[in-house]
């Protein structure tokens, strides 16, 4: 064998499975931001959420309050020419988002929830009916 001791052997071994706190660390960093987002961004954000959430909730309301708050989302939203700190462009191009992309997403969204809605207005016909009346609309 070599001339390496018991003791020199452990001694080595001991190096080798200490653990690393420099690798805990890199990996931590890995899940943390690079730069936290600031106060304002995170109000921009908190913005657009909630005019988000009352396009989604208000879309069918009766009520004449929500149905207000889903007129000024959709406007919000939907008005390109607004150029204000706090405009649906603005805090887009804060935050380095496309604009055109949410606006489509909403509008399918919005096309989806309009034709379920037509679907459930519809009056169910039953097959008793159907034979009745057969593909004329009079009675056989």
């Amino acid at each position: 064998m070599n001339n390496l001791s018991i003791e020199d052997i452990e001694s080595r071994l001991a190096v080798l499975f200490q653990p690393d706190e420099l690798a805990a660390h890199q990996y931590q960093n890995t899940f943390t931001r690079v730069k936290p987002l600031e106060p304002e961004k995170v109000l921009m954000l908190a913005v657009l959420e909630d005019a988000i959430m009352c396009f989604q909730r208000y879309l069918h309301s009766k009520h004449a309050k929500e149905q207000r708050l889903y007129e000024d989302a959709v406007s919000w939203i939907f008005d390109k020419a607004d150029i204000r700190t706090f405009s649906f462009e603005s805090i887009y191009d804060a935050c380095g988002l496309d604009t055109d992309y949410l606006r489509m997403g909403l509008l399918r969204w919005r096309e989806q929830k309009n034709s379920r809605a037509l679907r459930n207005k519809v009056p169910k016909v039953s097959p008793n009916a159907m034979r009745q009346w057969g593909m004329r609309g009079h009675k056989r």
